[in-house]
This record gives structure tokens, sequence and C-alpha cells, in this order.
């Protein structure tokens, strides 16, 4: 008997150390933490070039003889002017005159009428004339901050009537 007590008792021990063990591996286990994991996201993005205008003064017509009105002020006018603030490379181009309530419409008849932009009196003019635009002025490298002097004209062909006249220009700059 005592050789059975003893295997018990050994089997016993075994069963324990057994438990004993697997108990503590199962709470170290359940107690483990997971080693972080990370990773990168990555963000991009393209900007275009973006123009805008500022400080925008308005022309005025002065008459050149009696069949024209013109801007320059030698005949009594004066140059309009626009600020142009471009972050990349631009072009920029002019609109023929559009009547904006003139007392009477002289740009229908007219013999020749138009508009021009200028940067500086000598380079970079881009003009519009009743037959179409010159072409734009490009400012092939950016940024671009520049003062553009508008003018404008109109020759009616014969004598003006008196009245008041009331023109747009459109100055357009598109980014590049």
């Amino acid at each position: 008997m005592k050789q059975f007590l003893r295997q018990s008792l050994r089997c016993s021990l075994v069963a324990s150390a057994i438990a004993v063990a697997g108990v503590s591996t199962t709470a170290s286990g359940a107690f483990a933490q997971a080693a972080p994991v990370d990773d990168t996201v990555n963000f991009t993005g393209t900007v275009g070039s973006v123009c805008t205008f500022s400080n925008v003064v308005d022309g005025e017509l002065g008459l050149d003889g009696p069949n024209s009105l013109e801007s320059d002020s030698a005949d009594g006018g004066l140059t309009g002017s626009i600020d142009l603030e471009c972050t990349g490379p631009a072009e920029v181009s002019v609109s023929l005159p559009e009547d904006n309530g003139s007392t009477t419409d002289i740009l229908t008849g007219a013999n020749n009428y138009g508009a021009e932009v200028q940067v500086d009196p000598t380079n970079f003019t881009v003009n519009t004339f009743g037959g179409g635009p010159s072409g734009p002025i490009n400012f092939a490298v950016g940024p671009v901050s520049e003062t553009l002097n508008v003018f404008m004209f109109v020759n009616a062909g014969s004598a003006i009537p008196a009245g008041a006249y009331d023109y747009n220009v459109v100055v357009t700059a598109t980014p590049q």
C-alpha cells in the first residue's frame, strides 16, 4: 500500500504541477499585450496657377477730333488700369469694347474700335480691334505681379453725337 500511496502522491504532484503550469501559461497568455503596428498614409496633390485682379481704376474717354473717342491723356482721356497677381505662368487677353448704356450706340457703325492692354510702353502689348485680337500677352514664367494699363478707342467714321458714352472692356488672365 505504501507503494500505492507513493505512486498516488507522485501522480497527484505531477498533475498539480501540470495544472499550475497550465494556469500560469494561460494567465500570462491572457494578459500579454500585442506589439503595436503602424503604417504611413501619404497625401499628395497638385496646385495649379491661380490669378486674381485687384485695384481696378476705370478709364475715361476724351474726344480726339470730331470722329474719335480715346482713353489717351493727350485727348483728355484717362487710361484704366488693373493689378494682376498670378501664382504661376499666365496669358492675358482683352475683349473688344462693349456698349454699356451709351446715349448713342456708335460701335455698330464704327470704322474702327478696339482695346489694348499694356504692361509697359516698350513691350508686352495685346490689342483687340474690330477684326479680332492680335494675340495674348504670355507670361511664360510665374509668379506674375504686374499693373496692366488698359486703353480703348472708337473711330465712329463721322461726327460723334453729343451724349454720355459708357463702355466695358474685359481683361482676362488665364492660368497656364
